[in-house]
């Protein structure tokens, strides 16, 4: 689905993908009128996204899929749960209702957190990926009047570490220390993983009842980058190199905590 609705069509054949997507934008011009008005209004791919998510949208839609309208969401941003509760699909999830992290509702977060040493080692690289990241729309450099005048008191500057893997470098966004910004996300729906126990009963039951199971393995390069974020919480998504500049991160970070929290978006978008 990942390639027939993306502009790429990865390592299909010469053809495939394009012939694929032609085929299902004629079907639901066909079969959904609305697809047709909002190909018209819309366009194909919204700004920041490489995926095809107005056909993908429809496509479930027409589908029956009960999740069909998560995708609507990717076009200008998922919510991290802290301005407004994280959405609900009771259809396909169970409620999540407990969360490792607690957060006292009287706590009084820290707006702002100091970077760790190891950033200052190597704050040129740093700030020269960020800057890449900036040229294909996944960060944004503000001065710090203009951060203040769009975000008001809704952000949280959060530190930096860098972990220097052999030659790469990997920078790490700390929004649990200090500023708590992890604290306060709660996904509501429960997102669980088939474990040994359930894929040995599905095998034992495909295999009496003589059938042959099919898996389909894909991956989606930086999935967990291509989920933006609604732009009222973007600036709880922020750091900083340097003073009187704030980077903000308009699209979901790669943080352990954070990646788990909001699982339920980066699981269906990929």
């Amino acid at each position: 689905m990942s390639a027939l609705c993306g502009r790429q069509g990865g390592s299909l054949p010469a053809g495939w993908a394009e012939g694929g997507r032609d085929f299902i934008h004629s079907w639901l011009s066909q079969h959904c009128p609305e697809y047709a008005e909002s190909r018209v209004l819309e366009g194909d791919v919204a700004e920041g996204q490489p995926f095809l998510l107005n056909l993908v949208y429809f496509l479930l839609k027409e589908m029956g899929d009960a999740d069909y309208a998560v995708f609507n969401s990717f076009k200008t941003g998922v919510t991290l749960g802290i301005l407004q509760p994280m959405p609900r699909t009771p259809a396909v999830f169970e409620e999540q209702v407990k969360w490792k992290r607690g957060f006292d509702p009287f706590a009084d977060p820290s707006l702002f957190a100091a970077n760790y040493k190891s950033l200052g080692e190597h704050l040129g690289a740093v700030e020269e990926q960020f800057r890449l990241e900036q040229e294909e729309g996944m960060r944004l450099e503000m001065d710090w009047e203009d951060f203040v005048a769009r975000f008001g008191t809704n952000y949280a500057i959060s530190a930096l570490a860098v972990l220097q893997e052999g030659e790469k470098l990997r920078v790490l966004h700390d929004g649990s220390n200090t500023t708590m910004v992890n604290h306060r996300i709660r996904p509501r729906d429960k997102v669980r993983m088939p474990g040994f126990r359930e894929l040995q009963f599905l095998l034992r039951m495909f295999q009496a009842e003589r059938r042959i199971p099919v898996s389909v393995v894909g991956d989606v390069s930086k999935a967990h980058r291509r989920v933006k974020i609604d732009p009222l919480e973007q600036g709880y998504q922020s750091c900083q190199l340097r003073p009187g500049k704030v980077w903000v991160n308009r699209l979901h970070l790669w943080d352990g905590a954070h990646l788990v929290l909001v699982e339920p978006f980066v699981g269906r978008f990929a």
